[in-house]
C-alpha cells in the first residue's frame, strides 16, 4: 500500500510540474478558443428561420387497379405513385432541380413589388452570369432543412436567411414548387394510365361479347341443359367466362374514368398543417454552448502543445547527453 501511495504521489508531482512548466499555454489556449467561439458567433450576421410542414396526399387513383390488371396480361405497371412516401418529398424539396427554381425566382415583397433575387440575399450577385445560378444553388442546399415522420407521414421543410421576410416567402414559393411538380407528375402518370386503360377497355368489351356470344349459343342450342352433367358443367364454365369478363370491364372503366380525372387535376395535393409565417425571432447564436467547446478546445490544444513541447525537450536533452547519436552528413 505504502508503494502505490508512493506512485500516486509521484504521479501528481510529475502533472503538477507539467501544468507549472506549460502555465502559459493553458490559460492563452482556453482564451483564444473563447475568443474564436465569440467571433464565429457574433461577426456573422443574424438570421432567422422559416418552416411549414405538410402531408402528401395519396392517390385517388386506380393504381393498383390497373397494376393487377396489367398483371393479368403480362404487362408491367407500377402499382403506386412514385411520389407519395415522404422521404421522396424530403429529397424532392432540397433537390438540384427545385433550389435551382428558387434562385433564379425574384421574390415579392408586402408591397406586391418583385424584390431582390435570392441570389442576391446569398450575396454571390457579383459572380458571372454562367456561375451565379449554380454556386446559388450550392449554397441554398445549405439553409435548406427537410425532414420526415415516417410514422405520421409528416414533412417539415425550413428555410434559414439573413431576412425574415424572405425567409418565409421563400418557404412559400418552395412550398408551391413541391406542389407543381406533384401534380405535373401525377398528371403525366394519369394520362399514361388513361392510354393504357381506354386500350384495354376496348379489348376487354370485345372480348366479353364475344364470351356473351358463345354462351348465348350455347343457350340456343340446349335449352334443357341442366339434365345433362356435362352440359351444366359447360354453362357454368362459359357464364364463369362472361362473369370474369364483366368484372375486368367494370373495373377497367372506373379506372379509366379515375384516370380522366386526374389527367386534368388542377388541385393541390399537399396538405398543409403548419403554414409558413414571418419569423419574428432571430435565431439563438448558442453562445454558451460556443464558449464550453471553444473553452475544451483550447484546453485540449494547450495540453497537445505542452506533451509535444517535452517530448522535445526530451529529445534534445538526450542529445546533448550522449545518450542518442547525433547523425551526421554523409562523405565528412
Amino acid at each position: 500500500m505504502s508503494d502505490q501511495g508512493g506512485m500516486e504521489e509521484i504521479a501528481l508531482l510529475q502533472v503538477a510540474a507539467f501544468l507549472r512548466r506549460h502555465r502559459r499555454k493553458l490559460i492563452v489556449g482556453p482564451l483564444v478558443g473563447m475568443l474564436g467561439a465569440t467571433a464565429v458567433t457574433l461577426v456573422p450576421r443574424a438570421t432567422y428561420t422559416s418552416t411549414a410542414s405538410f402531408v402528401p396526399q395519396g392517390r385517388r387513383g386506380s393504381g393498383a387497379a390497373v397494376a393487377g390488371i396489367a398483371a393479368q396480361f403480362g404487362l408491367n405497371v407500377a402499382a403506386g405513385e412514385p411520389s407519395q412516401s415522404p422521404a421522396f418529398y424530403v429529397e424532392l424539396a432540397r433537390s438540384p432541380q427545385i433550389l435551382a427554381s428558387l434562385v433564379t425566382w425574384s421574390p415579392v415583397d408586402s408591397n406586391g413589388s418583385a424584390g431582390d433575387s435570392l441570389s442576391m440575399e446569398l450575396g454571390v450577385d457579383a459572380l458571372p452570369p454562367s456561375e451565379r445560378r449554380d454556386r446559388a444553388a450550392k449554397e441554398l442546399a445549405r439553409l435548406v432543412t427537410a425532414s420526415a415522420n415516417a410514422r405520421t407521414g409528416v414533412v417539415r421543410v425550413a428555410v434559414r436567411l439573413r431576412d425574415a421576410d424572405i425567409a418565409f416567402r421563400t418557404v412559400s414559393r418552395l412550398l408551391a414548387l413541391v406542389n407543381d411538380f406533384d401534380v405535373r407528375t401525377r398528371r403525366t402518370q394519369a394520362k399514361a394510365e388513361r392510354s393504357f386503360t381506354e386500350l384495354r377497355l376496348a379489348e376487354s368489351e370485345r372480348a366479353l361479347l364475344d364470351a356473351e356470344n358463345v354462351l348465348e349459343a350455347f343457350l340456343r342450342r340446349n335449352r334443357d341443359y341442366r339434365g345433362s352433367p356435362t352440359l351444366v358443367f359447360e354453362h357454368d364454365r362459359l357464364d364463369r367466362q362472361v362473369s370474369i369478363r364483366k368484372e375486368v370491364v367494370t373495373t377497367l372503366t372506373q379506372a379509366n374514368e379515375q384516370a380522366r380525372i386526374e389527367a386534368v387535376r388542377d388541385t393541390p395535393v399537399l396538405t398543409i398543417l403548419e403554414s409558413p409565417s414571418v419569423p419574428v425571432r432571430r435565431d439563438p447564436r448558442r453562445l454558451a454552448l460556443k464558449l464550453v467547446l471553444g473553452l475544451l478546445g483550447g484546453v485540449g490544444l494547450g495540453l497537445l502543445a505542452g506533451l509535444g513541447g517535452d517530448a522535445v525537450d526530451g529529445v534534445r536533452a538526450a542529445q546533448r547527453s550522449g545518450l542518442m547519436a547525433v547523425p551526421t552528413e554523409r562523405g565528412e
